[in-house]
């Protein structure tokens, strides 16, 4: 399936997703996925991508537990655990954009499989901040203070990668505080 037409949501967990998504607007488009601890804003999500195995323990101990046969984007950690659990998983592994980076980062691997995998949809990615170290929940992240601005620029840097290697259109839904809001695309 090429996406010709189709629009994605990609809701993230950053703090802006709160001014810019609403559980609302999933009718809005033909497939909603949900990064990491945004799974507890959106009703329904069609993939769940958390790659953070100690994040996806929490989730299934505090948070809303998703439904039995959810689709788990994950890495290896996490679909070993996963899988005892009913959902379905895809592997992350090979999604990686800059596989030669160190540090490897769950939101531009999935970026990099949706726009595979759907190459002519619109994408719009809300939340998706890559500043600062909270969460929109105001639970922080688990990176040490020092290492947030490095944090962000690798996967900055990978999520460019993506959307440079494809025709696709990406916007970003950030709040006005954000500078960098608008669209990315080739």
């Amino acid at each position: 399936q090429d996406g010709g037409g189709m629009r994605i949501a990609i809701v993230c967990p950053g703090p802006s997703v709160t001014d810019t998504w609403d559980r609302s607007m999933a009718g809005q488009f033909d497939r909603v996925f949900a990064v990491s601890r945004a799974i507890n804003l959106v009703d329904h999500a069609d993939i769940w991508a958390v790659g953070d195995f100690h994040l996806f323990a929490a989730m299934m101990h505090v948070d809303r537990q998703p439904p039995s046969g959810q689709v788990i984007f994950s890495n290896a950690e996490g679909r070993t655990n996963a899988k005892y659990m009913g959902f379905r998983l895809i592997n992350c592994e090979p999604w990686f954009p800059c596989p030669t980076d160190a540090r490897r980062f769950t939101t531009p691997a999935f970026l990099n499989f949706v726009l595979t995998m759907w190459p002519e949809a619109q994408v719009d990615m809300f939340g998706c901040d890559m500043d600062g170290s909270n969460y929109y929940d105001d639970k922080d992240m688990y990176v040490a203070p020092t290492d947030v601005d490095e944090r962000w620029e690798i996967e900055r840097r990978q999520l460019w990668v993506v959307v440079n290697t494809t025709s696709a259109i990406v916007r970003l839904h950030r709040n006005k505080h954000m500078a960098s809001q608008g669209t990315i695309c080739r």
